[in-house]
């Protein structure tokens, strides 16, 4: 039908549809066009459902968000052919690299979905690494790394499961139906409201910060965040990752994920304010809306290409290239106290991402590797670093604070990469919004 067919797609180029694939990877996806197509579109050696990614690209070209209502499947597989890309409607299971199937196995041990996790009926079990999964939930998951549409559950009976099956086997993964060797492990008990301590959701926290932007896009929330230590989470995911945490099975059940159920009034009980999406504690910072509107705001930018917008928004999200460039800069571990538990390093700008160019914005002699209470002092500018390294500690934070914190005597590592005069500047710029000028030493 003409009106599923608009004019914007024929503005499509091959640039466009290779920039979709590279934000695809990176956890970008089309939010009203569900990539549950047999068809898919081959992109620089990955696979991608037609439709989904299509919309993507429209979305990257600037040309706005395309819905089930007005762009049709057959419309977008004709502008794929038409500039020359190979289209196949079989699921490329060749496409999923052992990788991948590494990386699906994060996704779930982080989920508890391991050898205690109810597997549903599921007989067959892989092994990688040091842990058993169910082949269904390992599949969809390598499937979604590799690129590929939303796996059904027809592609994965006989005897489209067994074609899976002898793949995970070529890529050297272990399979065993229904017995696994080595001694039975007991089922894990269900984690409940009652279980959650403040350990344990702050290191729900610290998991969730260490997860890839593929793990936080598919566990985001659409409707409540929960306050934990002046940062918003997703409430669900961070039952999900505090169970973990606790040795105990993903909870489920009554009230979780809902407003007035005991896990969110749990949450509140132990200090962690669950709010709407738009929403701060009373006395707390604006970091992620002002961290939203700065995305949505490169979003809208039409001076700029598909690519840079990709590295912008990255960047001002601490992740991507200008967080490996800093991780470089910094050996991988916090500047100030060398931790190197990724989980707790937050990659974040010196000078503020308003008052920076797009270069300095991507520069990584304009960010610090800091362990998150550091990080959340400095981006307030509670603290700030001297030219010579030294912490500085602002007006507005007491004594008694500076003590709590462990602040004293601390300063930036003086083993860093990079030029050193450049991240003076940027470090200059930093005491001067938050007029350091009479700060003393800690």
């Amino acid at each position: 039908m003409a009106f599923r067919d608009p004019q914007t797609l024929q503005q499509l180029t091959r640039a466009h549809f290779h920039a979709a694939a590279d934000a695809w990877r990176a956890g970008r996806r089309a939010a009203s066009l569900r990539p549950t197509t047999d068809w898919n579109v081959e992109i620089n050696g990955g696979w991608y459902p037609t439709k989904a990614i299509t919309g993507v690209a429209h979305e990257l070209a600037g040309f706005g968000e395309l819905t089930r209502e007005t762009l049709a499947g057959d419309a977008a597989r004709r502008r794929l052919k038409a500039l020359g890309f190979e289209l196949d409607r079989r699921l490329s299971k060749r496409a999923v690299k052992a990788a991948h199937v590494e990386a699906a196995a994060r996704d779930l041990l982080a989920a508890g979905q391991t050898e205690a996790f109810d597997f549903r009926g599921n007989r067959w079990l892989v092994q990688v690494g040091d842990h058993w999964y169910g082949y269904r939930n390992l599949v969809r998951r390598a499937a979604h790394w590799a690129g590929l549409p939303e796996i059904r559950d027809t592609n994965l009976t006989e005897p489209q499961g067994g074609l899976w099956r002898d793949r995970l086997r070529e890529l050297g993964f272990r399979l065993s139906v229904e017995e696994r060797e080595g001694p039975a492990i007991a089922p894990r008990a269900e984690a409940t409201a009652e279980d959650l301590t403040v350990d344990a959701v702050r290191a729900g926290a610290a998991a969730w910060d260490a997860k890839d932007a593929a793990f936080q896009q598919a566990h985001a929330s659409t409707g409540y965040n929960v306050w934990i230590d002046g940062e918003p989470y997703p409430p669900k995911a961070i039952g999900l990752l505090a169970a973990e945490s606790l040795g105990l099975a993903p909870p489920t059940g009554y009230g979780y994920g809902t407003m007035n159920g005991p896990w969110y009034q749990k949450l509140a009980a132990l200090g962690f304010p669950v709010l709407r999406k738009g929403e701060t504690p009373a006395g707390d910072g604006d970091r992620e809306s002002r961290a939203a509107a700065d995305v949505e705001a490169v979003k809208a930018d039409r001076a700029l290409d598909a690519t840079t917008k990709q590295r912008l928004v990255d960047a001002r999200l601490g992740q991507g290239r200008f967080r490996s460039q800093l991780e470089g800069h910094w050996d991988a571990a916090c500047a100030v106290t060398g931790v190197r538990v990724r989980a707790v390093l937050r990659a974040s700008h010196i000078q503020p991402w308003a008052t920076s160019n797009n270069d300095d914005r991507l520069d990584p002699h304009n960010g610090l590797l800091l362990v998150a209470n550091l990080d959340a002092l400095f981006d307030r500018g509670l603290i700030s670093f001297a030219d010579d390294g030294t912490l500085l500690v602002g007006k507005g934070l007491p004594d008694d604070a500076v003590r709590e914190l462990g602040l004293g005597q601390l300063r930036l590592r003086d083993d860093a990469k990079g030029d050193a005069a450049r991240r003076a500047a940027f470090l200059a710029v930093h005491r001067a919004k938050y007029r350091y000028d009479d700060a003393a030493s800690a």
